[in-house]
């Protein structure tokens, strides 16, 4: 059920690129299919032995963290552009 929207998610985010890498306003970088940023993940990337291009392991990473957020795509900002989720608040 989740997959179709995971699948607009990457393609946001990194166009299907596994070795795509985006750089954020604090000089951080976003890395992998998921653009997973470093500041945040780099030691879960190092606990796990995952390499960031790897797109197995991007997506292990990936349904970590979507875990984490109670079973939600919210940490990605391209969830909010493909679904159009909170727009109009504020």
């Amino acid at each position: 059920k989740q997959w179709p929207l995971a699948a607009k998610i990457v393609a946001c985010e990194s166009g299907w690129n596994p070795n795509a890498i985006g750089k954020d306003s604090n000089n951080y970088y976003s890395r992998g299919l998921w653009q997973l940023n470093d500041q945040y993940h780099f030691d879960k990337w190092k606990r796990h032995g995952w390499r960031w291009n790897n797109p197995i392991h991007n997506t292990k990473m990936a349904v970590l963290l979507y875990r984490d957020a109670g079973n939600s795509w919210s940490p990605w900002s391209c969830y909010y552009r493909v679904t159009g989720a909170g727009i109009g608040r504020g």
